[in-house]
């Protein structure tokens, strides 16, 4: 005799979710890179329906891309990569990701950019760097960052000492990201 073939029902139906990507694909973003003294400012465009971006590097010698950051927001189209070693290029891509289902996907990778770290007198465009003491002996002080003008304070009715406490107090400010700490 043949056995019976025989079926079994189940009190908690089983069922697996799959998330197709293809549905989902985001287009690459555009991407600059600018490199500084020990950083590299990535920005590029927004992506329609990302939920954020993954940021890969790789140096110049190196041929394999790592990813460097996560950035979570879809409105943050720019990072800030800090504490890198001078005079290296690095190369850069990033890619939008989307949030379906707790899943995250990733859409298409951008073109690869590179920028190179510089010592700062490289990235100050010739510009000098002067003594607090001496800087307040003039009429106007420019505080430079990344090649632009960052802030300035006018000498206008003030003494040398005057200058000299609220370029101290502007160092502060500027160096502490805005925090006056006494």
């Amino acid at each position: 005799m043949s056995p019976t073939p025989t079926a079994t029902a189940s009190a908690t139906p089983t069922a697996t979710a799959t998330v197709n990507p293809t549905l989902y694909e985001l287009d690459a973003p555009t991407v600059t890179a600018r490199g500084g003294s020990n950083r590299v400012m990535l920005s590029w465009n927004k992506v329609t329906g990302a939920s954020g971006y993954y940021i890969y590097s790789r140096k110049s010698y190196e041929s394999v891309y790592q990813q460097t950051a996560v950035v979570k927001g879809a409105d943050t189209v720019s990072y800030l990569i800090k504490s890198l070693p001078q005079n290296t290029t690095y190369y850069y891509r990033v890619a939008a990701y989307c949030e379906v289902s707790g899943t995250q996907i990733e859409g298409k990778l951008s073109t690869a950019v590179s920028a190179k770290t510089a010592a700062v007198s490289a990235t100050s465009k010739g510009a000098k760097t002067y003594s607090t003491k001496a800087a307040s002996h003039a009429n106007r002080v420019l505080f430079i960052k990344d090649g632009q003008v960052f802030h300035q304070i006018y000498r206008g009715n003030l003494t040398n000492d005057e200058l000299y406490v609220k370029i101290q107090d502007a160092l502060m400010l500027i160096t502490t990201g805005g925090e006056k700490h006494e």
